[in-house]
């Protein structure tokens, strides 16, 4: 019993290593967009970082931790077919004033609008940022969602543009700040490589790589390319309040 103990302790660890060399090769891998950006560039995202590292705004001083998670009569790993997290619930109707000033490449926006059943928070998108001019109609976010804009049967994983973002009531930038952006960019790549997947909520779990949803689509980049978890109390579905609840991720930037 002691030799096949030891010897499992010999594959763990193995294993183990093997996957620290698979998130270094990844990095490698992405050497055109990590490592070798330009100067301006680099400096652009230290400048960005440090934005971040110096906003301080309590997760639960923003929302009372009442509010967040799943209503009443809600089933959180049985949901129906017309619950799903993201614009299947009826087009947002407000307006915020965040500034994307701070976003970087893997940064993830979680917004709210009106009470939906799910919980707080209604839909979330990752930041690409290769095609955002700094103009509100250029597009910035990809996201997993019924559609980009009404009725034009986008039920995949797209790009959004930044104003979409600005017409929901209040809007959050969190950033994963226990990874370096090196990692945040790799999420962001991962994301990039399911454009074009279709979307779909019910039955979509979290160890499908075929189908998506919003959340879905960020928890999965981060757990593949930076090991994360960021749904922060587990099941079968992730949902927008998940990552915003979830130690991993830092509030760096708002708006209503």
């Amino acid at each position: 019993m002691k030799g096949k103990f030891q010897k499992f302790l010999v594959a763990s660890s193995f294993v183990a290593l093997l996957s620290g060399f698979n998130l270094v090769n990844y990095a490698f891998a992405d050497s055109e967009v990590v490592n070798n950006e330009s100067r301006e560039v680099k400096e652009v995202l230290e400048q960005k970082e440090k934005l971040k590292q110096s906003v301080n705004i309590d997760k639960y001083d923003l929302v009372r931790k009442s509010e967040l998670g799943v209503k009443k009569g809600y089933d959180k790993d049985d949901p129906k077919p017309d619950w799903a997290p993201g614009d299947s619930f009826g087009s947002p109707k407000g307006t915020n004033n965040i500034s994307f000033a701070a976003f970087a490449p893997g940064d993830i926006i979680v917004v709210h609008d009106g009470s939906v059943v799910w919980g707080y928070y209604r839909h979330a998108a990752v930041w690409d940022g290769t095609y955002y001019t700094g103009s509100l109609d250029s597009y910035a976010f990809i996201e997993a969602n019924v559609e980009n804009q009404p009725g034009d049967g986008q039920s995949n994983v797209h790009y959004s543009t930044a104003r979409k973002f600005r017409n929901y009531d209040q809007a959050v930038g969190l950033y994963v700040y226990t990874l370096e952006q090196q990692f945040r960019t790799l999420a962001r790549n991962y994301i990039r490589n399911q454009l074009g997947e279709p979307y779909k909520f019910v039955g979509s779990y979290k160890s499908d790589d075929s189908t998506w949803y919003c959340s879905k689509l960020a928890w999965k980049a981060y757990y593949e390319m930076g090991n994360r978890d960021l749904d922060y109390d587990g099941g079968l579905y992730v949902y927008p309040d998940d990552i915003y609840q979830d130690g991993d991720t830092k509030i760096f930037a708002t708006g209503s």
